[in-house]
């Protein structure tokens, strides 16, 4: 028979991804000082993709290996392991 409270388990750890968002863009602007808009910040899978200036992203891609650092320290539950 089917249990519906052992299937409802996996959904007890989701979190919002919002939340995440507002963590990601603080991080950025500590560390680069470009203020990124959270609507500009998309989560897929291991990668964060950054709709911005070139320049922007530039700053950005310099400091990516810091700033993964950081993200893993803010969310260590995430898979996150990439900045594009």
């Amino acid at each position: 028979m089917f249990n519906l409270s052992s299937y409802l388990e996996k959904f007890k750890n989701l979190k919002d991804r919002n939340s995440d968002k507002t963590i990601l863009k603080r991080i950025i602007l500590e560390e680069t000082g470009v203020n990124v808009l959270e609507k500009n910040i998309n989560l897929f899978k291991e990668k964060i993709y950054i709709n911005g200036s070139s320049i922007q992203k530039n700053i950005i891609f310099l400091k990516k290996q810091e700033l993964l650092k950081k993200i893993k320290e803010a969310l260590p539950d995430s898979l996150i392991k990439d900045i594009s």
